[in-house]
């Protein structure tokens, strides 16, 4: 009985009125951002409205609101914030407020986790939609997010404000209120050494309802939101494709110059964005049909008056010859704009053991021409003759073989891991039906097994429905990509909006940096704090309350 009584006293049982009986009686209850609100859900843990962070991070909060009656034009606002030190006001510049969209899951995950969220409607919690008013329909639970940027110059203390709902049920006004606190600890979180990318798709299909032309003014209005958010959510690795960016001057059929002016945007574009630590050239080779075949180069011919690439085998002589030109000019050009220091090359995606022969052809081919290039690529595979200078295997291949890339490391390369389609299971990764606390913890596994780089092939690859409409996609093969694998972004009223996973990234991206900065004060401790939460690579501790204490722990130790 004693144990029954402590449970229920900490979950929040309302029982809903109507409006026109009762307008004040709806939900308006706080719950942590790390939790899925799914629309179905009425019961939420009872705990504290409040957000502990460093400067130079995030305060994110999360609000629950529903009705047993349609709710019109409702708003959430942050007001009155004040320092409990000075009483002074104080105002957020960058405060965002949006509301979390439901996203359907049409399709089955190949191989659900243990820990599968389950909804009975298959609408799940994911974009962030930036509207000022929105509608929730009766007995729909939906949730507002409110993310405040803590500027690194921003005086550390407590903070309390109100976060207020406001709408209109029945005709008549009901809102309400909820306090919340904000303790801003003294740290400031380093520049970013953790290397973060997400690939991404230049289309930008769905936006417009059809792909939009790259290079046109749209197209660039697209990119300068998608950079704004590449930088928001921490992504300093851009992969930027010089042979298919570049122009080509053909004489007899073959290339014999080359232009890489629009590479140079694309590149300059994102410099100024100051997210561009590396850069990585696109892949110059691929699969010549499915997924055990073997690799062949990619070369530009002239179809049609217009440039289109053509698979070749491995041991194609003209292909040789024009990756030796190719190799010539771009090494010479990555001089030029003293970019060389910075750019890894990209061979063929995902080698596996029965085509790796073909990879080891093509990628000794480029160490020849370029010797000073490191080569990068996410692998299925460690059999690849030490061909590779940045190994990126997913994250069920660093599991098996990570004595291996241990020894990598101590030879000089660099290594970091991928998840995508796969690796399902209990393994961490970003859909939508897993827990949002696994995708945090993805850098948690950074940090414990010492691999500073992840990788995602999903920025924006929306393909088959509108993702605002299905989230799992399936391929022509019948292979389901999980919901939400494809992308973190969402296209949304002719512009972009980001998604409840890429904030669960970013938070753990800090995490991460907050973990190095603890290992150079106390390392036995920061060792101690991640292993409490990640067991293995499979294996973790996902109850919320519990992160929430490891990470005060954390936080606590770098202020002492």
């Amino acid at each position: 009985m004693v144990k029954g009584k402590t449970v229920f006293g900490l979950i929040s049982i309302l029982l809903f009125l109507s409006c026109t009986e009762h307008n004040e009686n709806f939900l308006f209850h706080y719950v942590d951002p790390l939790e899925k609100v799914l629309p179905e859900q009425t019961l939420f843990m009872n705990v504290p409205a409040e957000a502990d962070v460093v400067r130079g991070e995030t305060a994110t909060f999360q609000f629950a609101i529903r009705s047993n009656d349609n709710l019109r034009d409702v708003r959430v606002s942050l007001r009155s914030v004040k320092s409990l030190t000075t009483g002074e006001d104080i105002s957020f510049d960058r405060l965002k407020i949006s509301y979390v969209g439901k996203v359907h899951v049409g399709r089955a995950q190949v191989e659900p986790g243990s820990d599968i969220i389950h909804s009975a409607s298959n609408f799940y919690p994911d974009p962030l939609m930036d509207d000022q008013f929105i509608d929730i329909p009766a007995s729909v639970t939906t949730s507002a997010w409110i993310s405040i940027p803590i500027d690194k110059d921003f005086n550390p203390g407590k903070y309390a404000g109100e976060v207020v709902v406001e709408g209109v049920c029945d005709g008549k006004q009901v809102n309400r209120s909820i306090t919340i606190a904000i303790n801003v600890y003294s740290t400031i979180v380093n520049e970013q050494t953790l290397k973060v990318t997400n690939w991404y798709q230049p289309g930008f299909s769905y936006v417009d309802g059809e792909d939009v032309p790259q290079f046109s003014e749209r197209w660039w209005s697209l990119m300068e939101k998608m950079g704004n958010y590449m930088k928001e959510y921490r992504q300093n690795v851009v992969k930027i494709d010089p042979l298919r960016l570049a122009d080509y001057t053909f004489e007899g059929g073959k290339v014999v110059k080359i232009d890489f002016t629009r590479f140079d945007d694309v590149v300059n574009f994102f410099r100024k964005k100051g997210i561009l630590n590396m850069i990585a050239g696109g892949h110059i080779a691929g699969r010549e049909g499915g997924w055990t075949s073997q690799f062949g180069y990619f070369i530009p011919i002239l179809q049609n008056n217009l440039v289109a690439f053509k698979w070749v085998d491995c041991e194609n002589a003209k292909a040789k010859e024009f990756y030796k030109l190719f190799f010539k000019e771009l090494l010479e050009h990555l001089k030029q704009q003293g970019w060389l220091d910075m750019y890894i090359q990209h061979i063929a995606d995902e080698p596996i053991k029965s085509n790796a022969k073909s990879y080891i052809a093509i990628s000794s081919y480029v160490k020849k021409l370029a010797s000073n290039l490191l080569i990068v690529d996410a692998c299925h595979t460690k059999d690849l003759d030490n061909q590779i200078d940045v190994w990126i295997p997913q994250l069920n291949y660093l599991h098996r073989d990570y004595d291996f890339y241990k020894s990598q490391q101590k030879k000089g390369k660099i290594v970091w891991f991928y998840t995508c389609v796969w690796p399902q299971g209990e393994y961490a990764n970003r859909y939508i039906q897993q827990p949002l606390i696994k995708t945090r913890l993805l850098h948690w596994i950074n940090y414990k097994y010492g691999i500073d780089g992840y990788l995602h092939w999903g920025l924006n690859f929306w393909r088959g429905e509108n993702p605002l409409v299905e989230t799992a996609a399936i391929q022509p093969d019948g292979l389901v990509l999980p919901a939400g694998d494809a992308w973190v972004l969402y296209p949304y009223k002719k512009h972009l909006i980001p998604s409840i996973r890429l904030e669960a990234m970013r938070d753990g991206i800090v995490d991460y940096e907050l973990l190095k900065l603890l290992e150079q004060k106390n390392p036995q401790l920061a060792t101690q704090l991640v292993n409490s939460l990640v067991y293995d690579f499979d294996k973790y501790d996902i109850d919320i309350v519990h992160f929430r204490k490891i990470r005060k722990q954390l936080l606590e130790a770098l202020e002492n």
